[in-house]
């Protein structure tokens, strides 16, 4: 079924307008306001607010054909205070927004004239700075059917105002829009196709050929065809007679490449879409897949509070002396929750208390913060639905907070990247399965994000890693498995299931995943199965799965058991972890109540299954 998603900034739409009339500064135009406010004040203070999505319909390419049939539309807004929600009208008069409260002949009524006097929708008390959605189908249906698109008045339902994003905000309104053609338009209107995204995946130096067209569609039942290719950027694609593209990745390129085609109908009809090629080094899987079992080589206090309040650990790496290299861990204990920061006998050295929960963490190097260069540290913030963000002093190794990021979600996943192109970026997810990436700025001195895209995983996923040298971005799906996705916000929601969940590698929940650096793009993903206690490792390139592994009691150290974080370097780390440093969350630690983190010579873990052990590459110099 046809979807269109449209937010503005996003993939290029800029057909939102909004502005907000108020009554008690009528002459005042809010059309540049970031956040909006309807408010149903009889005292004269009033406030009104206009939204309005254009280029909804027409033959063109992302749009709706007219007369389609709305199977569901959704209009989702980012709360900015919460207050007594709205009653939605559609226009039935043009405006634009630059109008006012006077302009517009003391606000809008409700009348039949100037705002349908039925209301579309009814919103009740927003009382969560968060992201919701709400139905709004019947406005599109009536658009579809003909109707002239002026968009909805939000007319307060009491004096307590409900305020939300607006488009000029890093977290404009989304319109989603569900639709099908009931029957072929007429013999006289040509509808242009509909291009479809397309993953594939190759060994190093290995031609692959992508069948494009078997995902692509016509509404009038035309013959497609490719007339168009653009050239890739680490490779060629050829057009083959029969309507594939064989793609050869360049000599000794290992990443991720993209190109772009154009499909086209016998009416003129055109439209365009990506195809995403991961291109990895040739593993043969082992025979028999290992296993095995290793032990902690140390630990840390178990965190302060009742139950599992620990969650998730980062490795920062000290250049100047590895030796004092530090593992920062979560506590998402609600108001006694913050950060900790240990040294590498697992210490704690730093302590923030946040106050809030504090869940998942990540670490980043050479961000530019108001032209200093740093090395940043991201946490999830479950209290305030927020990304914070600290930076590592190298000497004293304490964080300090350089800003926060509004997330629009019910924020439980967190992760960071650092793309070729030098851009940082933060993602984010909630338990439904919502997935937001930002793109992060620091040229002001303090880190800010704006929202570059928003994924569906499908169900709860928690787990997020980034490639920073191949732009593979996996995300663990609990109960399903673990997918790989593209870094970059512009390949949308293409993906590829690396191991699905109960097929023998993966017990539910999957949960933390973490990259295992080598050269030449060598190394591994490594993830949490939280239901079976292991930790189950696929070969960095081509994802095969190579075997898993368990942390058992031993060197004076309990079992680790239920993780949900981990970490791993494989950066030499002194004398302590010369080969590497493999971390972990432990949900229950022997004779506490609590949670804490367990600390793993990678040694131990490569001696299990003949896994490499490269110092040599460092985080801080990937080869982006």
């Amino acid at each position: 079924m046809p979807e269109l998603v449209l937010q503005q900034g996003v993939n290029g739409y800029s057909g939102t307008y909004d502005t907000m009339l108020r009554e008690a500064k009528s002459n005042t135009s809010y059309g540049s306001a970031t956040s909006l406010s309807a408010d149903k004040d009889d005292d004269g203070g009033a406030n009104q607010v206009l939204l309005r999505f254009d280029n909804l319909f027409g033959l063109e390419s992302g749009r709706i054909p007219t007369g389609a049939h709305i199977t569901e539309a959704t209009l989702t807004l980012q709360t900015t205070n919460t207050g007594g929600g709205a009653i939605l009208h559609q226009m039935l008069t043009s405006w634009d927004e630059t109008d006012t409260w006077t302009s517009l002949d003391g606000g809008i009524q409700a009348d039949g004239t100037e705002a349908a006097a039925a209301a579309d929708l009814a919103i009740g008390y927003q009382s969560s700075l968060r992201a919701s959605t709400f139905d709004v189908t019947e406005s599109l249906q009536a658009w579809a059917n003909g109707a002239d698109n002026y968009g909805w008045v939000f007319l307060g339902q009491n004096r307590d105002g409900w305020d939300f994003s607006s488009s000029e905000s890093g977290f404009a309104p989304i319109l989603t829009i569900k639709y099908t053609l009931d029957t072929p338009p007429p013999d006289d209107t040509n509808v242009a196709p509909v291009a479809t995204d397309d993953t594939s995946s190759t060994d190093q130096n290995v031609p692959v050929t992508i069948p494009v067209l078997s995902n692509d569609t016509d509404a009038n039942n035309d013959l497609l065809s490719v007339s168009d290719v653009a050239d890739p950027g680490h490779g060629t694609a050829v057009l083959n007679p029969d309507g594939s593209i064989t793609y050869t990745p360049d000599t000794g390129f290992l990443g991720d490449d993209s190109f772009s085609y154009t499909v086209s109908d016998s009416q003129g009809g055109t439209d365009t879409a990506s195809v995403l090629i991961n291109v990895s080094a040739a593993t043969t899987p082992p025979d028999t897949p290992f296993t095995g079992t290793v032990a902690a080589t140390t630990e840390t206090p178990s965190v302060a509070g009742s139950g599992d309040v620990a969650d998730d650990p980062a490795i920062w790496v000290n250049r100047a002396d590895p030796s004092k290299s530090v593992v920062i861990g979560t506590d998402k204990g609600g108001s006694d929750g913050g950060l900790y920061v240990y040294d590498l006998q697992g210490n704690v050295i730093h302590h923030i208390a946040t106050g809030t929960a504090q869940n998942n963490v990540d670490v980043r190097y050479g961000f530019n913060l108001g032209g200093k260069i740093v090395d940043l540290v991201g946490a999830s913030n479950t209290s305030k639905d927020t990304i914070d963000f600290w930076t590592v002093d190298p000497d004293t190794r304490e964080l300090t907070a350089v800003g926060n990021v509004p997330t629009g979600l019910s924020i439980y996943g967190f992760a960071m990247s650092h793309s070729a192109d030098g851009t940082y970026y933060a993602y984010t997810t909630e338990q439904d399965g919502t997935l937001r990436q930002f793109e992060l700025d620091g040229s002001s001195g303090t880190v800010k994000g704006t929202a570059v895209r928003t994924l569906e995983v499908g169900s709860q996923s928690e787990g997020m890693v980034v490639d920073d040298e191949t732009g593979a971005f996996y995300v663990s799906e609990e109960n399903v498995g673990l997918w790989r996705y593209s870094a970059d916000p512009a390949s949308g929601s293409s993906r590829t299931l690396v191991d699905p969940v109960g097929k023998g590698h993966l017990t539910a929940d999957v949960e933390g995943l973490s990259i295992y650096y080598g050269q030449n793009g060598t190394g591994y993903l490594i993830a949490s199965s939280q239901g079976d206690d292991r930790y189950a490792v696929y070969d960095r390139g081509s994802n095969a799965y190579l075997g898993s592994f368990k942390i058992g009691a031993g060197n004076g150290f309990d079992a680790v058991t239920g993780t949900d974080g981990l970490d791993v370097t494989n950066a030499g780390l002194g004398p302590l972890y010369p080969n590497g440093l493999f971390v972990v969350h432990d949900h229950d630690n022997t004779g506490s109540s609590t949670s804490n983190y367990k600390f793993v010579d990678w040694a131990d873990v490569a001696g299990l299954g003949n896994l490499i052990t490269d110092t040599t590459h460092r985080p801080w110099d990937l080869a982006l």
